[in-house]
């Protein structure tokens, strides 16, 4: 008995009326697809964030046209089972806009292969594109950020070669750091290392730029307060006396000489290190008003998203109504309906 129920419910299911009904869900969706492409018009560049309510009303209401009508083709093709016939159109056309979503890329038939029960795979689409824009905005995040610390640099040539040569000698043999006629310039070179070693740091670590850009201005601080220090006069006097067969005079004039070519050369370096350290200031006040826009328009993709999901489920569950009582309609516009008691 129970073999004669399964082989009569078997004969029941019009695979046949299924598949004509999925071929008319696909032909009537694109027709309207086509349709309302032509009346809304919606621009390729658009976003996600900008798709019109318009069109995402249309879509929905051609994804519920184009099922209830292959469902009701379905149902009254079979003649019986109406609910049953019309589910199985919704969950065909589905499958089958899974497998081409998954395996076809291409402009009209990735379109084809959005054809379903519902908007889901349309909005499978926009989650792509978003999770796709969201993770180029990461990149997108780090490169720019690279570029606006990259820009930063720090001119590193100074003449020194106005040292009095016998004054150099003498200070080229001491092992004192900041009587080295190229102290200054040793600084210089020092920061733009730095600079450059930041803004490495910043390209793999985008995020800890704020740390980093922190960490260089600290330094540079450091740097320009150590600089900043003056000469003791005294103990130049006395290594270049020591060291040469210079005269007090003499000694006395080289090291006056000496002292104003220091101050003027350092004033310049300190304001080149200031000038520096205002412009990453400045640039990284720049990053973090970038890094602010960057999170709230990646939020709001989120949110687009996570709306669009919520939109698509919604739609598969009543495009799956709909396709059923379609079928049901269907099946019972026909005057020889098979009972289905």
């Amino acid at each position: 008995m129970n073999d004669h129920n399964i082989t009569t419910l078997q004969k029941r299911i019009s695979w046949g009326s299924i598949i004509a009904g999925v071929f008319a869900v696909i032909a009537v969706y694109l027709a309207l697809m086509m349709l309302g492409a032509a009346v809304i018009s919606p621009r390729t560049s658009d976003t996600a964030s900008h798709i019109g309510t318009s069109f995402l009303v249309w879509t929905i209401i051609i994804t519920l046209v184009s099922l209830g009508l292959g469902a009701f083709i379905a149902g009254r093709l079979a003649g019986s089972d109406g609910v049953i016939h019309g589910f199985l159109v919704w969950a065909t056309s589905f499958v089958i806009s899974a497998i081409l979503s998954s395996v076809i890329i291409g402009g009209v038939i990735q379109t084809v292969g959005s054809v379903v029960g519902s908007t889901v795979s349309t909005t499978g689409n926009v989650i792509g594109g978003l999770a796709s824009a969201t993770g180029g905005g990461i990149d997108k995040t780090a490169d720019i950020g690279k570029k606006i610390f990259g820009e930063m640099n720090i001119n590193t040539n100074i003449n020194t070669n106005n040292v009095d040569q016998n004054v150099r000698d003498v200070l080229e043999k001491t092992n004192i750091p900041t009587l080295q006629p190229n102290y200054l310039k040793k600084q210089l070179n020092d920061t733009k290392n730095d600079l450059t070693q930041t803004i490495k740091d910043i390209g793999m670590n985008p995020n800890q730029a704020d740390t980093l850009i922190s960490q260089l201005v600290e330094k540079l601080k450091k740097r320009g307060q150590a600089i900043a220090q003056p000469i003791n006069r005294e103990q130049i006097e006395q290594t270049i006396a020591s060291n040469s067969e210079l005269n007090n005079k003499e000694v006395h004039k080289a090291v006056d000489n000496y002292i104003n070519l220091y101050n003027n050369t350092m004033d310049e370096v300190q304001q080149r290190i200031n000038n520096l350290e205002d412009n990453l200031q400045h640039a990284k006040q720049s990053y973090i008003t970038f890094k602010k826009e960057a999170k709230e328009k990646a939020d709001q993709a989120a949110k687009v998203m996570s709306s669009m999901a919520l939109w698509g489920f919604i739609n598969l569950v009543i495009g799956a109504i709909v396709s059923a009582l379609f079928g049901l309609w269907g099946t019972r516009t026909r005057r020889d309906t098979i009972s289905q008691s």
